[in-house]
């Protein structure tokens, strides 16, 4: 079991609240995805339908490591110890492609981990 984590800092509860959260907000649509961040800093992201995946996170650093490098940030968490999910990670795996767009909007660019971070750009 991982060690209760430190409470956040206030930016990375800028984060959190302003960048991560608004961003899975529009990636994820179906399905239910809870994000545990610190005391008192749940987001529940999602319709309710479907599949239900819990992601708790232990160390600022996932948020860091998820800005700098989208692509590798969620993995390396995780084999770090710095999140858990529950049921399994293959569970969130399988949430974030049932909410990948088909078709038409399915272009390159149009569903990406920089959708995460796009709102910094603003």
């Amino acid at each position: 079991a991982a060690a209760a984590a430190a409470p956040p800092s206030g930016l990375s509860t800028m984060l959190f609240s302003s960048v991560l959260v608004p961003g899975l907000r529009k990636m994820i649509q179906k399905g239910s995805l809870r994000i545990s961040f610190g005391a008192g800093e749940d987001a529940v992201i999602g319709d309710g339908s479907g599949a239900k995946v819990e992601l708790r996170v232990h160390s600022e650093r996932f948020l860091w490591r998820t800005l700098l490098d989208p692509g590798m940030g969620l993995a390396d968490a995780y084999v770090e110890g710095e999140i858990t999910v529950k049921p399994d990670i293959i569970d969130l795996f399988r949430l974030t492609l049932a909410n990948k767009p088909k078709g038409d909007e399915a272009s390159p660019m149009a569903w990406t981990p920089m959708q995460v971070i796009t709102p910094l750009a603003k």
